[in-house]
């Protein structure tokens, strides 16, 4: 067998079912018995990430090393000036915004160079700063080459079969999961369940009031006709971009006439394997014959995505091929140390000067952010990356937040061994009109995020709740300010527990912890130097996921439980916080042998404002079968009441959305249409 052959044979053959690794890791957070589910170890998915992460790369992976304490903002030093932001504001975001297109770039050896940008028509929303006349390079090559050659020579990168390597992490529990406030009530069809207002996030399901536009498990793009739902049609089938694998993350955005697929592939490239990530662009505009307008791809596994105002952000992380020689501490060939992306396939190596490096760089890989128009079809992408690496992302309408787990590590003989005691590094990215992304600045904390809605920022100050590991775990908000200084902090918050879910809405802050019962905790942010724990809710179970309805209320998804941790069942909650120091469940409504994906997921919650409804859904388990389907809920002057029980027959349900007075439900291999009020099957697609 060929060695191509071999390793893809290997790696597909130990590839995890998603969903039971995710079960896994809340059994595992949670303390209990794992639930009725065909849980893949937990263990062996941290095995297989780090053995897929040496296949793709074929190179050196040394990531997590000793670090000194950031603090962090950068210090005064040539890195510094480098990385500092434009000397003026960003005007506000009234004013007229031009795009961001810069002149030819510095060459490959990163010299000098501020860049001139281009003037575009003044955008209606003007919801983006304004782009900076001139662009700072972030660093040069110079300062790249001496960043790769001191990590290559300090850290022991032995040689493989798969090229060099040291102790690899392997990264677990993705930013995946989270959700937002429901929007206005004269929404009149449904969109994805996104943790910020007007900043969209890419999923298998998009709606746009006519069309549902699905990625199917196989690969393929089906355009349904959804309007009358009566007559759900498929009108146009585009085929995958790349082989439908366990490799691949194939989400969807969609905004006017344009559709976008987003998805990650290994390929193979003068006998090296490379993970790439691209976006495909087509003109929907007849939707029964969509066009490939065009595609964006750079280097590195998708880490996540966002749209904002038309442009698509895609945020990957690449490793650095650290079997370069270097002699008098010169790289011969810098294009072999640099990031590639390209338009339609054509791929050159990223600038230096787009790099930023910073002081106590210690990971040898990049994490790249770059922006690609759906608009504006003659529109340059951008591009900005920083050498390190990233997780959890936030974003909202200035700025990008991602957060870095750093590990303390130490070296015994002739390996490093990871220590306790995590921290968070967070990079900031400022984002301008025209999809311009500029490296801004980091901080750090202490502790580890769960995930996205870990981070928010309000008031110009973001905060991260985090869980800290040291002699003993307890948790903590921290609030920094633009700088990603640390300006305030409440700490020790449920000692011996986890963080489960966590929400940030206006100056609040909430947070669920877990042991056996479910503490959900109210902070008050208002005084960002001095937050303060107001309340403590103590029920049986946890809320995997929290969501806010209205203005005095939040729903909870998540485990039941009992006094004795969980009992493999589904919760939902109705939080009453209109009394932050008080916080009651005031319904709940329960499912045995079950669970939902909103649990892991939240763009599974689907929030029908208008008819003050919300859908989940929910697999339910007995000794001979399973069996999918998706409850519909109504929240009435305090009290849950489960309006309707919806199914795809034989199938299992991944999405909900509604269309006026419809529901629809998406599937593995078949969509339905149901009557809102009535829950009656208005008509049924196959594929």
């Amino acid at each position: 067998m060929r060695e191509k052959d071999f390793l893809t044979s290997v790696a597909k053959s130990m590839l995890p079912d998603a969903d039971a690794v995710r079960r896994e890791a809340l059994a595992q957070n949670a303390h209990t018995t794992p639930r009725k589910t065909a849980a893949f170890p937990l263990k062996k998915a941290i095995a297989l990430a780090a053995c897929l992460a040496l296949v793709i790369t074929g190179t050196a992976i040394a990531q997590h090393t000793l670090r000194p304490p950031l603090g962090h903002t950068l210090a005064p030093t040539e890195t510094q000036r480098a990385l500092s932001p434009p000397a003026s504001k960003p005007s506000p975001a009234s004013q007229a915004t031009a795009t961001a297109t810069a002149a030819p770039a510095a060459d490959s050896t990163g010299k000098a160079g501020e860049k001139t940008i281009r003037p575009e028509t003044p955008k209606k929303s003007g919801a983006l700063p304004k782009a900076p006349t001139v662009v700072k390079p972030l660093g040069s090559f110079a300062m790249l080459e001496k960043a790769l050659v001191e990590l290559q020579s300090k850290y022991n990168y032995r040689q493989s079969e798969y090229g060099y390597t040291t102790t690899v992490r392997a990264a677990v529990g993705a930013d995946a999961f989270g959700a937002t406030p429901e929007k206005a009530a004269d929404s009149t069809h449904g969109t994805t369940n996104t943790q910020v207002a007007n900043v969209d996030e890419a999923d298998i399901l998009k709606n746009d009031g006519k069309y549902l536009y699905y990625a199917t498990d196989t690969g393929a793009i089906l355009i349904m006709q959804a309007a009358p739902a009566e007559a759900l049609k498929l009108v146009a089938t585009i085929a995958p971009g790349a082989k439908a694998n366990a490799q691949t993350q194939r989400q969807l955005y969609v905004t006017g006439n344009r559709l976008a697929e987003l998805y990650s592939d290994i390929t193979e490239e003068n006998g090296k394997y490379l993970q790439r990530s691209t976006a495909r662009i087509f003109d929907i505009t007849d939707r029964a014959s969509p066009k490939l307008v065009r595609s964006y791809t750079q280097d590195g596994y998708l880490l996540n995505s966002r749209m904002l105002d038309g442009a698509v952000y895609l945020i990957t992380q690449t490793f650095v091929p650290m079997d370069f020689v270097a002699i008098d501490g010169k790289i011969g060939n810098p294009e072999t140390v640099l990031p590639r992306c390209g338009v339609n396939g054509k791929m050159t190596a990223l600038s230096a000067d787009k790099i930023a490096c910073l002081p106590d760089v210690t990971e040898p890989s990049y994490l790249i952010i770059g922006s690609v128009s759906l608009t504006n079809k003659n529109a340059q992408p951008e591009t900005a990356a920083v050498l390190g690496g990233g997780g959890n992302l936030y974003m909202n309408e200035k700025a990008i937040f991602i957060a870095e787990t750093v590990y303390q590590q130490a070296a015994e003989k002739d390996r490093l061994v990871l220590h306790s005691s995590p921290k968070t590094r967070i990079h900031r990215f400022d984002v301008f009109a025209g999809g311009l992304v500029q490296y801004t600045t980091a901080g750090e904390v202490p502790g580890t995020p769960l995930n996205q809605f870990s981070m928010d920022e309000h008031g110009g100050y973001l905060r991260i709740a985090t869980t800290e590991e040291t002699d003993h775990v307890s948790n903590r908000i921290t609030v920094l300010d633009q700088t990603l200084k640390t300006v305030g902090s409440v700490t020790g918050i449920a000692p011996g527990e986890r963080i489960q879910s966590a929400r940030f809405v206006g100056n609040t802050g909430y947070l669920v912890t877990f042991l056996r019962t479910d503490p959900l905790y109210t902070v008050d942010l208002s005084k960002p130097a001095a937050p303060k724990l107001l309340g403590e809710l103590k029920i049986p179970g946890f809320s995997a996921y929290l969501h806010p309805w209205g203005d005095k209320y939040l729903i909870g998804v998540g485990p039941d439980g009992d006094d004795n941790g969980t009992n493999g069942g589904t919760k939902i909650s109705l939080f009453d916080v209109s009394d932050l120091k008080n916080p009651r469940e005031v319904d709940k409504y329960t499912i045995p042998d079950s669970s939902s994906s909103v649990e892991y997921d939240h763009k599974a919650f689907t929030g029908n404002a208008a008819q003050n409804q919300f859908a989940i859904p929910v697999m339910r388990y007995n000794m001979r079968h399973s069996q999918s389907g998706c409850l519909v809920f109504e929240v009435i002057n305090g009290k849950l009441r489960h309006k309707q029980s919806l199914q795809l027959a034989t199938d299992y349900v991944q999405r909900a959305t509604y269309i006026g007075q419809s529901w629809y439900l998406c599937g593995q291999n078949s969509a339905a249409a149901f009557a809102i009020e009535s829950g009656k099957t208005l008509s049924t697609l196959h594929w």
